[in-house]
C-alpha cells in the first residue's frame, strides 16, 4: 500500500471540509466586523473559484462510473480547481506570515499555520492520486 492510497481518504475529506467551511467563515467574518457585504472584484472571483471547486470536487468524488467522457472531464476540472485553490491557499498563507499577529494566542497561531499547510499537502496527495500513471 503506497502513501497516496493510504492517505487519500483523509486528504479528500480534509480538502472538501475546508472548502465547505471557507465561505461560511468568510461571511461570518464580514458579519462580525460590522462591514456591509460589499466584496471587491477579486473577492468575487475567489468566491466563485471556491464554490466551483467545492461543487466540482463533490461531483467528482461521488461519481460512481469511473470511465468515459464525463469522468475525464470532471477529473480535468477537479485538477484545475485543485491547482487554483492551492494557489489561493498559498497566497493566504503568505499574507498570514507577513502580517503582525499581535497578542494572538499560540494555539490560534498554530492553527492558522497548520490548516493551510495541511490543505496544500492534501491537495498534492489528491493531485497525485488523480494521475497515478504520471506520478508513479
Amino acid at each position: 500500500m503506497n502513501f497516496i492510497s493510504k492517505y487519500s481518504t483523509f486528504c479528500n475529506a480534509f480538502y472538501m471540509t475546508v472548502l465547505g467551511l471557507v465561505m461560511p467563515a468568510y461571511a461570518m467574518l464580514y458579519y462580525v466586523t460590522g462591514f456591509k457585504f460589499d466584496p471587491t472584484k477579486g473577492e468575487i472571483a475567489w468566491i466563485t473559484i471556491v464554490i466551483g471547486a467545492f461543487l466540482v470536487g463533490l461531483s467528482y468524488l461521488t461519481l460512481t462510473e469511473r470511465e468515459g467522457f464525463k469522468f475525464k472531464l470532471l477529473r480535468v476540472l477537479f485538477s484545475l480547481t485543485l491547482m487554483l485553490t492551492t494557489y489561493g491557499c498559498v497566497r493566504v498563507s503568505l499574507t498570514i506570515v507577513q502580517s503582525d499577529s499581535g497578542n494572538v494566542d499560540f494555539i490560534i497561531q498554530a492553527m492558522f499555520y497548520a490548516i493551510p499547510i495541511t490543505f496544500v499537502l492534501s491537495a498534492v496527495v489528491i493531485f497525485a492520486g488523480l494521475f497515478p500513471k504520471i506520478v508513479a
